[in-house]
């Protein structure tokens, strides 16, 4: 068993940590180009050693915390001609929820299993809410399999990725108008990956799939079809919008002996 508690400090660079919201056509609004950002952190994390018809399994639990007491905030949402960065103005935390198995089955075969809860929040515009574009929960199973005398090597990997807010833009004339929550939501999805590695002395080949379930983000950029319009925001990004990858590779072993 293992906690932890301390405080921290860090410059926040308004530019260069948010360069994404230049590929809008929204400028920029900020008042501090430099302050420090402060946050406590504290948690705990549990492991537990078994065994499992005679084979070791891992159970791990994981929860952290952080408040921040100062803090950039992106505000996408409070002005419909701006993007504000601006200092934090009331309440931001985030709260971190992960459980993990490891264990193997069978010789060589190593399987991992992962489910991290996201709960994070900002004061955006007066408002206490969910931190846009930021998934409320993660998921991650890996298989890993071995032959005898590391000939062949098989990997599978699945991630799943909860959904979240999209920032809701405000327009002028539109105040008024109810819109369904879920227009500013983006849904769950799945991405999975493989490869297969065969070893040789010095060398070895490997093919693999990345995406191969081939799942993209629709409409990834908003006025795309009139990039210096008014209407033009490549900011929204929440998933995949390149679909199935197939890769082929070598690896040499370079041996100077």
């Amino acid at each position: 068993m293992r906690a932890s508690a301390g405080k921290g400090y860090r410059t926040a660079n308004v530019i260069a940590e948010n360069n994404y919201l230049l590929a809008s056509a929204r400028p920029l609004q900020w008042t501090d180009d430099v302050f420090q950002e402060k946050a406590w952190n504290y948690g705990f994390a549990l492991v537990q050693n078994y065994t499992l018809w005679e084979r070791d399994l891992q159970l791990n639990a994981e929860y952290f915390r952080t408040d921040f007491q100062t803090q950039l905030v992106v505000d996408r949402e409070t002005s419909s001609e701006n993007v504000i960065l601006a200092p934090l103005d009331g309440k931001s935390y985030s709260n971190s929820l992960q459980f993990d198995v490891r264990y193997q089955p069978i010789e060589r075969l190593d399987l991992l299993l992962a489910y991290r809860h996201n709960d994070v929040k900002q004061t955006i515009g007066g408002q206490l809410v969910e931190k846009p574009l930021t998934s409320r929960y993660k998921g991650l199973v890996t298989f890993n399999y071995t032959t005898n005398l590391k000939k062949w090597m098989f990997d599978y990997t699945i991630q799943f990725n909860g959904g979240g807010r999209i920032p809701r833009y405000p327009v002028e004339g539109m105040e008024s108008m109810q819109f369904s929550p879920d227009y500013y939501e983006f849904s769950p999805y799945t991405v999975m990956n493989a490869q297969v590695t065969k070893y040789f002395r010095y060398w070895n080949i490997y093919l693999g799939a990345e995406n191969f379930t081939d799942f993209k983000q629709k409409n990834p950029v908003a006025g795309a079809d009139d990039p210096f319009g008014p209407d033009f925001d490549a900011t929204n990004v929440w998933g995949p919008i390149m679909g199935r990858r197939i890769y082929l590779g070598l690896r040499f072993n370079l041996n100077y002996d």
